[in-house]
């Protein structure tokens, strides 16, 4: 027989514990959330079909469940897995899809508007269609402006502008592409050193539409 005293009575507590804890988390996670996790690691791990089948799955999990949440997220990333497919009128199409439902439902700490918009926005420059590109950013920009984007990102935020600038002077539009110029030069000069916390993974170009 194995005898606790002390200090090792608290270990054994805190292990228990964790242990519950552990156990308890793992239950709660919903199918469509083991899904999009998987799909989540076949897209880092650049395998795009694998982590669209899994996307699809998710989203149909999702549906049974009226989890309007992960619907939007499996649609989400069901575009995104397109995009870098070069499956161009579906990613649109996808992306499209989950920004509609995410107006509809509240922003969480792991998915927001802003985020579903960008990633249309980058769609389209990838497909030189710059006009649309346009009206994505500009819908997007004020969105992360109310997340706090510029103290909480900055450097992140210059990317996503820097994008913008440059697709607003390939549509011709020089006039608005230097005054974004002109907030890049100075978010820079106000946060030196920093990096940015996001580093953005551009759509192929090229693409049959």
């Amino acid at each position: 027989m194995i005898i606790l005293k002390g200090s090792n009575i608290l270990i054994y507590k805190i292990f228990f514990l964790f242990i519950t804890f552990f156990i308890i988390g793992c239950a709660n996670i919903s199918p469509q959330q083991q899904l999009n996790h998987e799909a989540n690691t076949a897209f880092k791990q650049n395998k795009y079909n694998i982590a669209k089948e899994k996307y699809k799955t998710a989203l149909n999990e999702a549906k049974l469940k009226n989890d309007l949440q992960y619907e939007a997220i499996s649609m989400y990333g069901l575009g995104r897995s397109y995009g870098y497919l070069c499956k161009y009128k579906k990613a649109e199409k996808w992306l499209i899809k989950s920004i509609t439902l995410r107006k509809s439902i509240p922003d969480t700490n792991i998915a927001y508007l802003s985020q579903n918009i960008l990633e249309l926005a980058r769609l389209y420059k990838s497909g030189n269609e710059f006009t649309k590109a346009n009206s994505e950013y500009a819908k997007a920009i004020p969105l992360l402006e109310s997340l706090n984007i510029q103290t909480r990102d900055p450097i992140g935020y210059v990317n996503v502008l820097e994008k913008y600038a440059l697709t607003l002077k390939k549509s011709g539009n020089i006039t608005k592409s230097i005054h974004i110029k002109k907030i890049i030069n100075n978010l820079w000069a106000t946060n030196p050193n920093k990096q940015t916390k996001f580093v953005e993974t551009s759509y192929p170009s090229g693409c049959n539409k």
